[in-house]
């Protein structure tokens, strides 16, 4: 996303494409890691946290060495 000169938000194809592949990554890591405990009712935000904090130290990591 890119502040246009007047404050307002733009949100371009390019920022949708990253976001729903962002979500999608996230998804599927999560349910990996739901399906890892054995699939049990209630907290899925433990998986979904999990996933996303497990993907970011990722990207940080290959951000780096990049």
């Amino acid at each position: 996303m890119r502040n246009t000169s007047n404050e307002e938000t733009e949100i371009t194809t390019e920022d949708t494409t990253a976001m729903n592949s962002d979500y999608n990554e996230v998804a599927a890591l999560a349910y990996r890691l739901w399906n890892e405990r054995g699939c049990p009712l209630g907290s899925p935000e433990e998986d979904w946290f999990r996933a996303e904090r497990e993907l970011s130290g990722r990207h940080e990591a290959s951000a780096a060495t990049a």
